[in-house]
Formats: C-alpha cells, sequence, structure tokens
C-alpha cells in the first residue's frame, strides 16, 4: 500500500555504524532499512532506526563472494525488483537514502523530481565544478598524461580531453581507493582505465556525474537493469557504472 516508499542498505560486521533516519512524515511501513545476516540494530540507543522496517538481507550462492560493498548494493540496484507494482498496477516512487543521510524535506516531497513523465532522478554530485575549479596540481598532472592543455575543460576546446564530470570521476575513485574500503582495489582501477579507453562514450562526452546517496525511481527497469549488470560486471565503485551506461546508451528517458 506504499505509494511512496524509503529504503537504504547496509551490510558491515557488528553494529550500524550511523543512525539512520527515514525522511520525515514517512507513513509507517513504508520504509526499509536491508541488513547484511552479522549486521546488528544499535539496540542501546531508543531512537536509533525508529520508523524502519528491518530486513535481513541472506546471502545466496550466487552472491556469497561478493564484498561487503558489493553485496549492500543489490538492494540499492534493485528496487523495481523488491517492490513490486501496486495493487493499482502503478509502480511506487521508491526513494534510496544512503544510511548517513539525515533527510529533513518529507518522503512525498521527493516525488515532486518525476514530474513530467520522468522516471529517474539522481542530483549532480555537489563537488561537480568547472575545470576552473580543479587544483592547479590535479590539472597539471591531467595535462601531463593526457596530452591536453592545462587550461583544457573537454568538449570546448575539441580536443578531446575528459571533462570536468569525468575528471571528477577519476578523482572520486581516486579517493575511494585510497580510503581502503575495497576488497579488490584492481578493479576500481581497471573499471576506470575501460571506460577511459572506451570509444563509444569517451572521457570528453560526460555532461554531469551524480551522486549516488539520493535516487528517486519509478519503475525505471530500463535505467536500473542496465546500471546493475555494468556495476556488478566490472565492480569498483557504483558511480562510474551509472555515468558510463547513461550517457553511452540511447535511454528514452535521458536528460
Amino acid at each position: 500500500n506504499c505509494t511512496t516508499l524509503a529504503y537504504t542498505s547496509v551490510d558491515v560486521v557488528g553494529e550500524l555504524p550511523h543512525d539512520p533516519l527515514p525522511p520525515p512524515l514517512t507513513p509507517p511501513g513504508c520504509a526499509f532499512l536491508f541488513l547484511g545476516e552479522e549486521t546488528t540494530r544499535p539496540a542501546h540507543k531508543a531512537a536509533a532506526g525508529a520508523g524502519w522496517t528491518y530486513l535481513v538481507h541472506r546471502r545466496t550462492a550466487s552472491s556469497a563472494s561478493l564484498s561487503r560493498r558489493a553485496f549492500s548494493r543489490i538492494p540499492k540496484l534493485l528496487p523495481h525488483l523488491l517492490f513490486p507494482r501496486l495493487a493499482s498496477g502503478r509502480h511506487p516512487t521508491t526513494v534510496f537514502l544512503d544510511s548517513k543521510l539525515r533527510p529533513t524535506a518529507p518522503l512525498r516531497a521527493l516525488e515532486r523530481f518525476l514530474a513530467g513523465g520522468a522516471n529517474f532522478a539522481a542530483f549532480r554530485h555537489p563537488k561537480l565544478c568547472e575545470g576552473r575549479c580543479l587544483s592547479v596540481a590535479w590539472r597539471l598532472w591531467r595535462a601531463a598524461w593526457t596530452g591536453c592543455s592545462v587550461a583544457g575543460v573537454g568538449r570546448e576546446e575539441g580536443r578531446g580531453c575528459p571533462s570536468p564530470a569525468f575528471d571528477w570521476m577519476e578523482r572520486e575513485a581516486s579517493a575511494v581507493l585510497r580510503s581502503g574500503r575495497l576488497d579488490d582495489p584492481a578493479r576500481l582501477v581497471a573499471q576506470v582505465a575501460r571506460y577511459r579507453a572506451d570509444p563509444a562514450v569517451p572521457p570528453s562526452s560526460y555532461p554531469t556525474y551524480i551522486d549516488g546517496g539520493l535516487l528517486v525511481q519509478r519503475g525505471a527497469r530500463e535505467v536500473m537493469d542496465a546500471w546493475a549488470k555494468e556495476y556488478f560486471l566490472s565492480g569498483g565503485s557504483d558511480a562510474p557504472p551509472q555515468a558510463n551506461e547513461w550517457y553511452g546508451e540511447p535511454l528514452s528517458h535521458r536528460e
């Protein structure tokens, strides 16, 4: 009966590292928190997790070898499979929230991002900026590596230089590698290198880059299936596959 619902996913050993909060005014039973089998609720905090319906996300033979990071992405990237159509035949609107977020807008307010017939909405990464915002050191390193001019910001110069969005994607990948959170860092390195060399979606063609911490969709099977397929094929981080699929496929709903 949830026409709009919120969900998130965590897979860690031990207690939840944060006190996740659903959006304000979320109807009872319409916020779902997927927990790994070895993740426990923070029972010592009375208000922690209030409003969530907890679901234990169990591994199967096909997911047994996935890292915890990748395993937690299964619910994130497959809402169209987890939350079926309503009795009316209409798809529910699902809102994925990173468990670290502290939402202040009511859940229903996020539906407005799907106005006009859209079925998927995400937010531009808050750190994304034009080439002039990039550090001098980064731009000099980029110039030495790619042969682009130091002032180059991509397609505007017609030199095939990476766009600011692809620049940021590589910077974020570098930060994830340094964090030590990946079980197999080589997969992320290979992932970004493959996108850099992809003739179908050259680095200069990425017009923007999303923040994967908040996603709104309603029946966006085409988007989510393509994203999930590419992510689980290449591993690494989930945002680069989204950008590669989004700008490399003739998706009818892409804007």
